[in-house]
């Protein structure tokens, strides 16, 4: 639109006879949730479960998060097992909304249980997964190729060449699917070279 072309303009004044960078994040294109495809029909339950309750140190938060594990697997064995061991009104409630919100809440205890020996893992879950509020929308290919149609379009505005590119691929931290980043790499590699005519030995990932 015309405010966005304005922004651009402005944008290629800037970087007229400078020297920039251009960096992609290749998922910013497809994005996807590690922890839910991690945790499976467990994310929702281990999601709420590992709320963190902010002590302002993480070895004490996490302590508090292991003893709320043993008491609510405490909580959750009495009920089952020890039919005769009474329960508060407030547990009562507690365990019927767990078992009416999870059928399989006890697999879900479980498999909390064995997260919480994970430090680095729920270091990641808090402070990625649910600080920042982590996206979740894998992209058709479609829906890829239009948004590189949009960021190609917006290079051409800036009338000027980077002297550097780098494609960041977020393989590592999972926040795309392999295949996925192998199609955009590609893509983009192929706008490189529409756009900058950068060197044919620079190709797409090898599958």
């Amino acid at each position: 639109d015309k405010e966005t072309s304005k922004e651009y303009e402005l944008l290629a004044k800037i970087l007229h006879n400078r020297q920039w960078c251009l960096d992609f994040d290749m998922d910013f294109y497809s994005t996807q949730n590690p922890f839910l495809d991690l945790l499976g029909p467990y994310f929702n339950f281990i999601d709420s479960i590992f709320k963190f309750k902010d002590l302002g140190d993480f070895q004490r938060s996490l302590t508090y998060r292991k003893a709320q594990l043993d008491s609510l697997e405490k909580l959750c064995s009495s009920s089952e097992v020890e039919n005769n061991v009474p329960l508060s009104d407030e547990q009562e409630e507690f365990m019927s909304s767990l078992k009416h919100k999870y059928p399989d809440w006890a697999e879900c205890i479980k498999q909390a249980k064995l997260l919480a020996k994970d430090d680095e893992f729920i270091t990641d879950l808090f402070y990625i997964g649910q600080q920042t509020e982590l996206p979740h929308h894998l992209s058709k290919k479609s829906e890829i190729r239009t948004l590189l149609c949009k960021t190609e379009t917006s290079l051409k505005l800036l009338k000027s060449s980077p002297v550097a590119i780098t494609l960041a691929r977020s393989e590592y931290d999972e926040y795309s699917t392999q295949k996925t980043l192998d199609f955009v790499h590609c893509e983009l590699v192929c706008m490189m070279r529409r756009l900058y005519r950068i060197p044919s030995e620079i190709g797409c990932p090898k599958s």
